[in-house]
């Protein structure tokens, strides 16, 4: 997956200075760390190796208040995305999934989970991302193909599912 996302937090305007100095915040703060998590997803891009990454900045953008859905989403994505390089696939996933849930709309994160939930072999789950992509992009063909695959592999693990159940080897029935 080569496309990343910028970030952005919701206006703050309406805020009052004093209310930031109570709680030890800053805008300045803020920007930085949102420019930090962004620029751990272009160090992958440039092939860092994953001990030099953090997900710290991330995280910090995810766990603000002053957060919008969507920017938490993209913080998110970013996120699961040094989780992934890292080789923490189950914390990639969870980060995935999650931005999804909080912003529909974030194409990125279902393609994301959907890749990994296929690797799980959790066809359902992956191929209803996959669903939500295409809702999301358009008839994009390399979307298609992974769903058609998905929905094949889900097909085929219903059917081996079934053999078991009524004794028969999956196996010896493929060879006849």
């Amino acid at each position: 997956m080569k496309k990343f996302i910028r970030l952005s937090i919701i206006p703050l305007s309406f805020l009052s200075a004093s209310a930031f100095a109570n709680f030890g915040l800053s805008i300045d703060g803020m920007n930085a760390n949102i420019e930090r998590c962004f620029k751990q997803t272009q160090l992958i891009e440039q092939g860092i190796p994953a001990e030099k990454l953090s997900a710290r900045s991330c995280t910090r953008v995810i766990n603000n208040t002053w957060t919008s859905r969507k920017s938490e989403s993209a913080a998110r994505v970013n996120r699961g995305l040094v989780y992934l390089h890292k080789g923490s696939k189950d914390r990639a996933l969870k980060d995935f999934v999650r931005a999804a849930k909080i912003y529909p709309q974030r194409y990125e994160a279902h393609i994301a989970a959907a890749q990994l939930l296929f690797a799980k072999q959790a066809f359902s789950e992956a191929l209803a991302h996959y669903d939500k992509a295409i809702d999301i992009k358009g008839q994009d063909p390399s979307l298609l193909k992974n769903r058609r695959l998905t929905a094949l592999s889900l097909e085929n693990d219903r059917s081996q599912q079934v053999s078991m159940k009524l004794g028969k080897d999956p196996m010896e029935e493929s060879l006849q």
